[in-house]
């Protein structure tokens, strides 16, 4: 969504992954594929951004990551 939240699979694999690397965390998908308004939990990985065929979404997180 626009926040940085994403749907998973539902087996929390990125969400132990992605806190291992600090690095930019960027989503791609379709526009049509984009939601709003689905339930997270507190151990959910934000994305930074956001790629769509039509956008790109940035600032998504405020957590500090290095280039």
């Amino acid at each position: 969504d626009e926040s940085g939240n994403r749907l998973g699979r539902g087996g929390g694999f990125y969400d132990r992954l992605l806190p291992l690397y600090p690095c930019l965390r960027a989503g791609m998908c379709f526009d049509f594929q984009q939601i709003e308004g689905f339930e997270t939990e507190s151990h959910d990985c934000r994305m930074d951004l956001l790629v769509t065929e039509s956008n790109l979404i940035e600032g998504l997180d405020n957590r500090p990551f290095t280039r």
